[in-house]
């Protein structure tokens, strides 16, 4: 369950690039689950809020220098701004349009469209630092040092991103302080390595308390769908493994139930604990028998059920056969040299030709696994001939 990503979303940005700069940067910097990596990467905010209120803001801005600054360089900066904001928007529009994920070229563009947003926005607030002209300094410093708290936090699953955002919007305006003719503006020279520090230490211990939460998350769900003694699916996980891909139960699929035969007397006999490490010796020949893709659960008590993927008839027959000969046919050393001997009893029921959702199929194989316990146990038999 923990490797299990959510399903993809339509429009929904895609967690690799094609460029390797890019995957550097929208590393999450850990090692992490699949699932948990999805989510994380999911909270990075791509909405059109964001991008909206920071074209207005920038553009506002622009729009004052233009005014107060007498200075062509800015209406070419404003020319740059309404450029460069009609581009996220469109690279936004063009991500929401996407009936799947979106290409991972998609990934490519929004990264460098906004690192080149930001240093825009930087080099805009350098040049109004730069103007010497009061109202803009101040409007400047405002446009500049306010928002980066919130990038980082729209951004702190991948670091480094976030990082470079800061970076490419910090460095430019405090560049501009070299160019004020004011040299107590030296001091923003002297506090930006500090500043940059602390936001990117911010930015590290948020990510690491959201991974903390995300992994807790899909522990306990993982946990609520595992069988606590022998760590396999139990009824709950394997009916949201069949629920998670509706189509499996359409194509060739067996259900097989199966119940230890004797394994009340070996309980009664030598006391729970044995009882315990019976069913975990048990679920390892299961499993052994079981192919790549096969999906192995405990029902409860000594009931398990295995859910057998591309399954033929002839391969279903062959399969129940190595289930039952797999439990009977060695005894069971357990714990003080107790010697357990216990078989199986099995029915099966196939998809589509028996059923095609879930209840169906076990009810079936329920019937089959009953029949089988009826005349004589140890052996098999699939639904249609019980």
């Amino acid at each position: 369950m923990m490797n299990t990503p959510p399903p993809p979303q339509p429009g929904e940005l895609n967690p690799e690039g094609r460029l390797a700069v890019v995957r550097w940067l929208m590393d999450p910097v850990a090692k992490l689950p699949l699932a948990v990596r999805v989510c994380l990467f999911r909270d990075i905010d791509v909405s059109a809020a964001g991008i909206l209120a920071a074209a207005l803001n920038y553009s506002a801005l622009n729009v004052i220098c233009c005014v107060l600054g007498h200075n062509a360089l800015f209406w070419y900066f404003l020319a740059g701004t309404f450029t460069l904001a009609a581009a996220r928007c469109a690279i936004l529009a063009a991500m929401r349009r996407q009936k799947a994920q979106c290409p991972a070229l998609f990934t490519d563009i929004y990264v460098l469209a906004t690192l080149a947003w930001c240093l825009w926005a930087g080099l805009l607030c350098g040049a109004a630092l730069a103007s010497g002209i009061g109202t803009l300094q101040v409007l400047a410093s405002a446009a500049a040092l306010a928002p980066q708290g919130i990038l980082g936090a729209r951004n702190y699953p991948a670091p480094r991103f976030a990082a470079a955002i800061l970076c490419t919007l910090d460095l430019p305006f405090v560049a501009g302080s070299l160019f004020a003719h004011d040299a107590w503006l030296i001091g923003l020279v002297v506090f930006t390595p500090a500043y940059l520090f602390a936001n990117v230490a911010m930015i590290r211990r948020f990510h690491k308390a959201m991974i903390g939460t995300y992994t807790a998350r899909f522990s306990s769900l993982d946990e609520a769908r595992r069988d606590p003694l022998t760590g396999v699916f139990n009824r709950l996980g394997l009916a949201e493994m069949v629920a998670r891909e509706p189509e499996l139960l359409r194509q060739p699929t067996a259900l097989f139930y199966m119940d230890l035969d004797g394994f009340k007397q070996v309980n009664d006999r030598h006391g729970h604990p044995a009882g315990d490490a019976l069913l975990k010796l048990v679920t390892e020949r299961l499993s052994a028998v079981a192919r790549k893709g096969d999906c192995l659960a405990r029902l409860g008590g000594d009931e398990f059920a295995l859910l057998a993927r591309a399954a033929t008839a002839e391969q279903c027959e062959l399969l129940a056969r190595r289930l039952v000969e797999s439990i009977a046919g060695n005894p069971f050393t357990l714990q003080d040299g107790i010697i357990a001997r216990v078989g199986l009893s099995l029915g099966y029921a196939c998809a589509p030709q028996d059923g095609t959702a879930l209840e169906d199929l076990s009810r079936q194989a329920d019937m089959a696994l009953y029949a089988v316990k009826q005349n004589g146990k140890g052996t098999w038999r699939r639904a249609c001939a019980a």
